[in-house]
């Protein structure tokens, strides 16, 4: 049966989806420089204000000249971070922000004290899309509430849910998403877990796309895409650095293939210089997951504030994210990667500096 995501990557060249990363990486020109090349470029509304996504989308449609799909919309996707509930333990993220003191004396910052819970604007930014479809609206750390997935879908957006286990991608087919990004553990960044407080299970992207088909598949009639009772297509993300990977995932049941580490080295990114540098560092390969920036399980470069931390973080999202913003601030004025969230995936040592266009020819089969 055809889906909309069925649709969305018949009009493209290339299978490859370019990651939405929040916190600068993800661009304007990035995003519209992958669509010109043939794949699906994203923009990432985490951590915007509704204004500064509004003004991205502007963004885009300039450097696109206006362009849209055959269905009349902006031809890129946009990622939304579905707020966690404040289920944080006060008392911990108080602990973590006293532990953060060296850390922050050391780079000639004060901790702030502990921020309020927040819910990224999700509401208004929810309403924003709505106004203005994209051709593709995706979800990460939680699920949206179903009446948002129809909405979407009745003004002809393709909506994507992001998982990172069986349980995760059974929850979210039964809202009737037309894909699923399946994440594995390999992958860069913050992982797709549904909750800050899950930890996220060690399985590699090949062996959880092919645990989610066969739950999926095993559920036929349950619900499913559209009612039709059938599991939506999966897009797998993560630990892809060659056309092989890209070969492989496809082989093994993805119908596109999410790629973010291989794009923060694109030169239409906007990858912090320290960050840039780290990654194309060859001495500075391991990859570890950890809570000591954000909160939430993310992978990165093992450096020295990871080491120090690592065993003191705690459980609090967009708390600790907020308290250790002023100490990657002026890392980052600094050019310090050692205290730098430097979020990436396994495969890192694949990156180049390359344009946006030379990665899609890089990795497209």
């Amino acid at each position: 049966m055809s889906t909309r995501l069925d649709t969305l990557a018949d009009q493209l060249r290339s299978p490859i989806m370019q990651a939405p990363m929040a916190g600068g990486p993800s661009t304007p020109a990035l995003a519209a420089a992958v669509h010109r090349a043939g794949g699906f470029g994203q923009l990432a509304g985490g951590n915007l204000t509704p204004a500064a996504l509004a003004g991205h989308l502007d963004d885009v449609d300039d450097l696109l000249e206006g362009e849209r799909t055959e269905s009349g919309l902006l031809p890129v996707g946009v990622n939304l971070f579905v707020p966690d509930p404040d289920t944080a333990d006060p008392d911990a993220l108080e602990s973590y922000r006293l532990a953060l003191r060296p850390a922050a004396e050391a780079l000639g910052v004060e901790v702030p004290q502990v921020p309020a819970w927040s819910d990224d604007d999700y509401p208004a930014k929810l309403d924003l899309l709505l106004s203005r479809p994209p051709a593709a609206v995706s979800f990460t750390f939680g699920l949206p509430e179903a009446p948002a997935v129809r909405a979407l879908q009745e003004a002809g957006v393709t909506v994507v849910l992001s998982v990172a286990d069986v349980p995760g991608a059974r929850r979210a087919a039964a809202l009737g998403p037309d894909a699923l990004v399946v994440q594995g553990q390999q992958a860069g960044g913050h992982r797709a877990v549904l909750s800050m407080h899950d930890e996220p299970e060690p399985v590699d992207t090949l062996e959880l796309l092919g645990a989610v088909r066969a739950a999926l598949g095993d559920h036929r009639g349950s619900g499913g895409h559209d009612g039709v009772g059938t599991e939506p297509p999966l897009i797998a993300a993560g630990g892809v650095g060659t056309v092989q990977d890209v070969t492989d995932l496809l082989a093994a049941g993805a119908r596109a293939v999410q790629v973010g580490t291989q794009f923060l080295t694109a030169r239409e990114a906007g990858t912090r210089a320290a960050h840039r540098q780290a990654v194309l560092d060859p001495e500075r390969s391991e990859t570890v997951v950890t809570r000591a920036f954000s909160g939430r399980p993310a992978r990165g470069l093992r450096n020295l504030f990871i080491d120090e931390l690592d065993d003191q973080a705690v459980v609090g999202y967009p708390q600790v994210n907020r308290m250790t913003a002023p100490l990657r601030a002026a890392a980052n004025a600094a050019g310090d990667p050692e205290h730098l969230s430097l979020w990436a995936g396994t495969r890192a040592s694949e990156c180049r500096e390359e344009s946006a266009a030379e990665i899609l020819a890089r990795l497209t089969p």
